[in-house]
């Protein structure tokens, strides 16, 4: 299998929705609050599907890419955590569900960097030099933005790391 269009498609399904998301209903405080815009808007949670695919079809790539090595565990456990955070569009509606949804948010991006800092140890710099891209769009777009930018940055250096991995 070509591993370079399996990541392709998980990034186009992942970015595409992101900057439909944004053309849609503005920029928000997290990549999460479009869930419930998408729930409440349509009859058809558009945000779990889309999260859920990009993570799902994301999954035999990164865990492609770091065959054979002891911590290959960490990129299953990013994806998989994205994935569960699909099922939680109603984190802002239930105590319990925001709980989980903000563990796994959080599990997710540690995931997603030690796999790139383990797996991928000569790429170390990377979320590095995304966080600067985020800094500066958090001064441009507004503080009130940290967060999705942040999450951002999480996203384009697992994706970045991954294509650079294959």
């Amino acid at each position: 299998m070509n591993w370079y269009i399996l990541a392709t498609i998980s990034a186009v399904i992942f970015f595409g929705f992101v900057i439909w998301c944004v053309c849609r209903f503005g920029l928000r405080t997290c990549y999460s609050a479009y869930g419930p815009l998408c729930r409440d808007t349509y009859r058809f949670n558009w945000w779990s599907l889309f999260t859920f695919l990009a993570a799902f079809t994301l999954m035999p790539v990164i865990l492609e890419v770091s065959a054979g090595k002891v911590w290959q565990f960490t990129g299953f456990l990013c994806t998989a955590c994205i994935a569960l955070i699909a099922l939680t569009p109603d984190y802002d509606k239930d105590k319990g569900i925001s709980a989980i949804h903000s563990a796994l948010a959080m599990l997710g991006g540690l995931w997603s960097l030690l796999f790139i800092f383990i797996n991928a140890p000569t790429l170390w710099w990377l979320p590095f030099a995304y966080l600067v891209v985020c800094t500066a769009c958090t001064f441009i777009w507004g503080i009130k933005n940290w967060n999705f930018w942040l999450e951002m940055v999480a996203f384009l250096s697992t994706y970045t790391a991954v294509f650079l991995m294959i």
